[in-house]
């Protein structure tokens, strides 16, 4: 008994082990990509293709701050084209939440917060980091999984995206 259960904790570790290496081995992708990509669209769009297949996730997209800090969307995978229009101010919404705080958040479940108006009802679990260079936000990564996913985000996964995020916005500063 003692052996089944050092075999299946041996398991887990391993199994964690890969998702690790798998995980590190994308973030250098992006990272490559961020430093080897001169066009801004070109960058984002592959950034875009890399974080879906990295968080196996149903959506994706980077929002950028303009010069009056407004938010657009600029590249996206998995998105309504409603959401594709999206616009959201410093302080507004999940996304203008975290560029003013410069936060990353994970949210479970569709999200009753009375801070967070007008998000999707179908997002299962999300991922926001801030994309961070020189001190200043410069946009946002948005990352969502529906209701039926299996896969569930960590903190691990956030501090992931977070790396992430903060190559993408170095490579655009």
């Amino acid at each position: 008994e003692g052996q089944l259960a050092e075999a299946t904790a041996l398991r887990r570790v391993q199994s964690q082990q890969s998702e690790l290496e798998t995980r590190l081995k994308a973030q250098s992708r992006i990272a490559d990509v961020a430093r080897n990509t001169r066009d801004p669209d070109q960058l984002l769009e592959r950034a875009t293709a890399q974080l879906a297949e990295l968080f196996g996730a149903d959506g994706v997209s980077i929002m950028l701050a303009d010069d009056a800090g407004q938010l657009s969307v600029r590249s996206s995978l998995g998105l309504t084209d409603a959401a594709k229009k999206d616009r959201k101010r410093a302080g507004e919404g999940i996304s203008g939440y975290v560029v003013k705080t410069g936060q990353p958040l994970l949210l479970s479940g569709q999200v009753k917060d009375q801070r967070f108006t007008g998000n999707d009802p179908t997002i299962g679990e999300s991922m926001i980091a801030p994309m961070r260079a020189d001190d200043r936000t410069i946009g946002v990564v948005n990352i969502k999984h529906t209701a039926a996913s299996k896969d569930r985000f960590t903190q691990a996964s956030v501090e992931s995206l977070q790396q992430v995020a903060s190559e993408i916005a170095a490579s655009f500063v």
